[in-house]
């Protein structure tokens, strides 16, 4: 295998490695799965009625699900009895949990000063190659020696004040972190030590990197796909409203097929990589 060739899939999997670390509010009452302005007991039996497969004709989903783990069942129902008789119940949205997260990444942002340690670790199976329509018997070992030499170091930053001594801005560097609410799935919040610990499923997802990528120099591509079958996103808010940790755990399937003056290529290859994001204040 030519250097050239060896330069290229380098580039093509920093790309994808790269790519995976590059990471509307309830209009019911929470709860309020018949529309009828109260929480009761009937609202409690529509949702274990719809949980076991049988639906009221008046059945609002969005109200349904109190958790917001994704699911609606038995546990949604007994939240809703809890507040049918006025229980302190401590209930969250999807898009709460989603809000007080982005809010907890803003904060650390406006801190007087701020450490953030990005650590990645990757993992690649190769499920096919093709140079000139042809196999490598070689190419695993030449591959599994192209990822290590592509395993990124931990990064360190340290922000006064929102910026770096460089001028770089926390907020441009952090909101690559931030979520949105019609990204994720599902989305949990327990207390813990004063504050929350967060976990988000986001939906499985794909991109057309076939013009927007940075090897047109090397390649003319005719497609490079990325897919994100599963995404899980766990976090921690400290006592003061701040991130603390965020950990991405993140499984990308990349293909892509192009070629330039020296060969064509096809490659099809599997990541899975976690990304952990270390604050401190």
């Amino acid at each position: 295998m030519n250097k050239t060739i060896r330069k290229a899939l380098s580039a093509l999997l920093a790309i994808g490695i790269l790519l995976t670390t590059s990471l509307t509010a309830f209009a019911a009452t929470a709860g309020d799965v018949n529309a009828d302005g109260k929480v009761n007991s009937i609202d409690a039996l529509s949702i274990l009625s719809h949980a076991v497969g049988i639906t009221p004709s008046k059945f609002d989903k969005s109200a349904a699900d109190l958790n917001a783990d994704g699911k609606i069942n038995s546990t949604d129902a007994l939240i809703v009895l809890k507040i049918a008789v006025g229980l302190d119940v401590n209930v969250m949205s999807k898009e709460d949990i989603v809000k007080l997260y982005n809010d907890s990444v803003n904060k650390a942002c406006k801190q007087s000063k701020c450490t953030l340690v990005v650590s990645n670790d990757v993992d690649a199976v190769v499920n096919k190659v093709l140079i000139d329509g042809e196999e490598d018997p070689d190419f695993n070992t030449i591959f599994s020696d192209i990822l290590e030499s592509a395993k990124f170091e931990d990064e360190k930053f340290t922000f006064y004040n929102g910026k770096t001594l460089n001028g770089e801005k926390a907020e441009d560097l952090l909101s690559s972190i931030s979520l949105s609410a019609s990204e994720v799935k599902a989305a949990t919040a327990k207390k813990q030590d004063g504050g929350y610990k967060l976990t988000f499923s986001l939906y499985s997802r794909t991109e057309d990197l076939t013009d927007n990528n940075d090897m047109s120099e090397l390649f003319n591509f005719k497609s490079y796909i990325a897919e994100y079958p599963f995404t899980e996103i766990t976090a921690v808010v400290d006592s003061n409203g701040r991130i603390s940790s965020v950990e991405a755990h993140i499984v990308a399937n990349l293909e892509a097929e192009a070629n330039n003056a020296d060969m064509q290529l096809y490659m099809d290859v599997s990541l899975t990589q976690h990304t952990t994001y270390k604050f401190s204040y």
